[in-house]
C-alpha cells in the first residue's frame, strides 16, 4: 500500500467556497495523473508500493479500488479541438525515474513494466487515465474531454453520426453549422431544398456521405502533418489500429483490417519465441491475408553512401524487413495450428508483406536517395517496402479526388 506521504502528493489545496469547478482547458504543468493498471507477475516489490488504490465511489465504477501509478506533467496538456486527441506533452514517471515524451508512451512504459502478462501494451489515455481536480476528486480523462470538448463539436465524430440519420432535419442544420460552406456546398444545398421531398433524403444522405468521407480524410492527413517527427511506435499502432482504412488503401485488392498485433507463430518447445505482426489483413473475396509491420517516420532510411553515389539500406532498415521476413516464415509453417483456433477463416497463400517505415521527406526529383531506395525496395521478395509520406499521399489524393482540394 502507498504512504500517507504519497497520497497527499495527490491531494489539491485549492477550492471556491466548496463549489465545483469548472474543469480547465488545459491540465496545468506539474497536475498529478493516475494511469490504472493490473499488475502482472514478477512486478518488483519495491515498484508495486509505488500503486495508489482508487476510492470506492470512482466513477466510471469499474475503476473503484483498482491500482494506478502516478504520473506528472512536465508541460501544460491540451486537446486538439479538431480532433479531441492530445497535444503531445512530456510527462515524468517519478516511481521509475523517467521522463517521456507524451502521456501515450507514458502508458505504454507504465504498461510495460506493470502488466507483465499483456501482449500488448498500448493503452487509450481516455478510458484509463485520471487527474486530481484542484478539490482533491479524481476526474476521469475521457470525462475531461467531454467537457472541454464536447462530441457535437466535433465535425468528424459529428459526420459519423449524423450519417446514420440523415432524414433528420436538425442533424442536418447541426452538422452544416459546423463546416465553413463555400459557394459550391451552398449551391448544393439549395438544390437539395428545392427537390421533390420523396428525393431529398437520398439526396441529403449523398451530401453527408461526402462530408464524412472528406473530412474524415481531412483529419487524417491533419495528423501526419502534425506528427511528421513523432518517433514513438505505439502512437502509429494506436492510429492505424483507429484508422484500418488507410492500410486497405495499400492494396489493389479488396483488403480490410482482420486483426492487429497478432500471433503469427514461432514458439519453440519451451513456450518461448513467439511473433507477433503488427496488423493482418485479410482479402474480402480469398480471404487471403497480408501482413505488415509498422516502424516510424522517423526511422532512418539510409546508411552509408557508397563508392557509385548510392546509399546503403540503414540497419533499423534491413532490421524491419529480416523481421517481416521472419513473420512470414512463422505464419506458413504454423498456418493450420493457427487457423484451427479461430472462428474468423482466412487463408495465407503466399501473403503478401508490407513494411510502412521512414520519411522521404519533402526532397523532388530522382536524387540519389530516392535512387537508392527504389534500387532497395525492388530488389526485394515478397516484401514491399511503403514510406510514410507516400501512405499519406494515397490520402491526399483521395480528398482532391472527392472535392476537398488538398
Amino acid at each position: 500500500m502507498p504512504s500517507q506521504e504519497q497520497l497527499n502528493l495527490f491531494k489539491a489545496t485549492s477550492t471556491e467556497n466548496g463549489k465545483k469547478k469548472k474543469l480547465p482547458e488545459a491540465l496545468p504543468e506539474a497536475t498529478q495523473l493516475l494511469i490504472m493498471v493490473k499488475p502482472g507477475s514478477g512486478v518488483a516489490p519495491e515498484l508495486m508500493k509505488q500503486l495508489v488504490t482508487t476510492p470506492a465511489d470512482l466513477s466510471p465504477a469499474r475503476f473503484a479500488r483498482k491500482l494506478g501509478i502516478p504520473v506528472v506533467l512536465n508541460n501544460p496538456l491540451r486537446l486538439k479541438p479538431r480532433t479531441r486527441s492530445l497535444n503531445p506533452c512530456s510527462c515524468k514517471i517519478p516511481s521509475l525515474q523517467r521522463d517521456v515524451e507524451s502521456l501515450n508512451e507514458a502508458a505504454t512504459v507504465v504498461s510495460e513494466v506493470f502488466e507483465t502478462s499483456r501482449k500488448s501494451h498500448t493503452k487509450d489515455v481516455f478510458r484509463e487515465v485520471f487527474f486530481y481536480s484542484e478539490s482533491g476528486q479524481l476526474i476521469h480523462l475521457e470525462n475531461w474531454r467531454d467537457e472541454i470538448c464536447p462530441r457535437h463539436l466535433n465535425i468528424d465524430n459529428a459526420a459519423k453520426r449524423l450519417s446514420k440519420k440523415a432524414n433528420s432535419p436538425d442533424d442536418f442544420n447541426r452538422i452544416l453549422d459546423l463546416i465553413t460552406t463555400s459557394r459550391e456546398m451552398a449551391e448544393i444545398v439549395t438544390r437539395i431544398q428545392n427537390t421533390k421531398p420523396d428525393e431529398q433524403a437520398t439526396a441529403v444522405q449523398g451530401l453527408l456521405n461526402t462530408l464524412v468521407g472528406v473530412e474524415t480524410l481531412k483529419k487524417i492527413s491533419c495528423t501526419w502533418i502534425e506528427n511528421k517527427d513523432n518517433s514513438i511506435e505505439a502512437f502509429w499502432q494506436d492510429f492505424f489500429d483507429e484508422n484500418s482504412f488507410v492500410l486497405s488503401q495499400l492494396f489493389a485488392k479488396p483488403a480490410v483490417a482482420f486483426k492487429s498485433q497478432v500471433y503469427v507463430g514461432g514458439k519453440g518447445i519451451d513456450n518461448k519465441g513467439g511473433k507477433v505482426a503488427d496488423f493482418l489483413l485479410r482479402n474480402q473475396l480469398t480471404r487471403n491475408v497480408a501482413l505488415i509491420e509498422i516502424k516510424t517516420p522517423k526511422t532512418p532510411l539510409f546508411g552509408v553512401q557508397q563508392a557509385d553515389g548510392v546509399f546503403a539500406p540503414s540497419s533499423e532498415l534491413s532490421q524491419a524487413v529480416t523481421q517481416l521476413q521472419g513473420y512470414r516464415d512463422s505464419l506458413l509453417k504454423d498456418f493450420y495450428r493457427l487457423s484451427s483456433r479461430t472462428d474468423k477463416p482466412f487463408e495465407a497463400i503466399s501473403p503478401q508483406c508490407v513494411v510502412i517505415v521512414g520519411h522521404l521527406g519533402p526532397r523532388k526529383g530522382a536524387g540519389e536517395r530516392e535512387r537508392s531506395i527504389e534500387l532497395f525496395r525492388n530488389g526485394l521478395k515478397d516484401i514491399e517496402l511503403i514510406t510514410y509520406d507516400e501512405v499519406f499521399k494515397k490520402i491526399d489524393n483521395w480528398i482532391a479526388l472527392l472535392g476537398g482540394k488538398a
